[in-house]
């Protein structure tokens, strides 16, 4: 984690942050080596494993809570603002873009035929009429072009996004934050493209085509269906739940954190699973499956599994660096 700290190191001499808070931040990192050493297990003389899940969180959490903190997360005064937007839209094919700063983004569908944004935000101003207006001005919808967006004014500083759109539309979702957690439910989406730097990604019950999604201190979850997933983060865990009708390919990797999926009971698979530093473990007992192990190396496991009667397959990648990969 040397990079980590070189980091932390600059932030102080880019008075970016107070001595003491970079003390903060490196104890948390120490604490993280030091778990991960405790929690090591030697399977035989060349094995070690090590678990690095839970860092991405912790850091995440500390960027969080140092722009709650701090004065940059702290600048202005804080807003409850909402617009309403009632109809005249298509919901076959609506796109939904937000380019923003330290702003955390929750999508919600609802059984409602109109969109409702509610945002509670910190924006620097003291005025309830300025910040209304740069509200607005942040938030754009145009019917025509089925295209609602935000995009992050300067004096938009921090906040959370609460948008909750028509559950029975489908949606292109392109969502970019720099500090802040994307959490999407309970909606149809054709491609979505979900980016975070420090933040976890969070997608439940979603149906759709493709997700791309990435970040960089956080981790990963997604429960529902889709023909195309790939999800990658560089310190934090990841986890999917796949639907029994799930088809296609889900490719997953982690440097620090460990990989869960759950494989659906009546589809044919592929797992193509590898570690450097870590386990691997496959509990596919259903008696459904016809399970071949076609290479199976130290840490490098591919397990096909044919189901008698079932439908296409669904090929999985699963691979991690710091952390063990658990297929059920």
């Amino acid at each position: 984690m040397q990079k980590e700290r070189e980091k932390i190191k600059q932030m102080v001499r880019d008075n970016k942050i107070s001595s003491g808070e970079a003390e903060s931040l490196l104890s948390a990192l120490d604490q993280s080596e030091n778990k991960a050493e405790e929690n090591s297990v030697h399977s035989d003389a060349d094995s070690l494993h090590l678990d690095f899940s839970s860092l991405g969180s912790t850091i995440s959490t500390l960027v969080n809570n140092f722009m709650s903190n701090s004065s940059i997360g702290n600048k202005g005064s804080k807003y409850l603002l909402e617009r309403e937007i009632e109809g005249g839209y298509d919901l076959e094919a609506m796109n939904i873009e937000m380019e923003i700063k330290n702003i955390g983004i929750n999508i919600t569908g609802h059984k409602k035929e109109n969109i409702i944004c509610r945002a509670e935000l910190r924006i620097d101003t003291e005025e309830q009429s300025e910040a209304e207006e740069y509200f607005a001005d942040a938030l754009s919808f145009d019917g025509s072009k089925g295209l609602l967006s935000f995009s992050g004014r300067e004096e938009i500083k921090s906040g959370t996004i609460n948008l909750f759109i028509p559950e029975n539309g489908k949606y292109n979702l392109f969502l970019n934050s720099k500090n802040g957690s994307l959490n999407i439910k309970q909606i149809s989406i054709l491609k979505s493209q979900l980016t975070t730097k420090n933040g976890s990604i969070n997608l439940s019950d979603i149906s759709g085509t493709q997700h791309e999604l990435e970040t960089k201190n956080g981790s990963i979850f997604f429960r529902g269906r889709a023909e195309r997933i790939k999800g990658t983060t560089k310190n934090g865990s990841i986890k999917c739940i796949a639907e029994n009708d799930q088809s296609g390919e889900i490719d997953l990797s982690s440097k620090n954190g460990s990989i869960k999926i759950s494989v659906p009971d009546k589809i044919s698979s592929r797992l193509d699973m590898q570690t450097r530093l870590g386990r691997i473990s496959v509990g596919l007992d259903n008696p459904e499956y016809s399970q071949k192990t076609i290479e199976r190396a130290e840490k490098h496991f591919i397990v096909e599994n044919k189901v008698k009667a079932g439908p296409e397959q669904l090929n999985c990648k699963l691979e991690t660096v710091n952390g063990s990969i658990n297929a059920a």
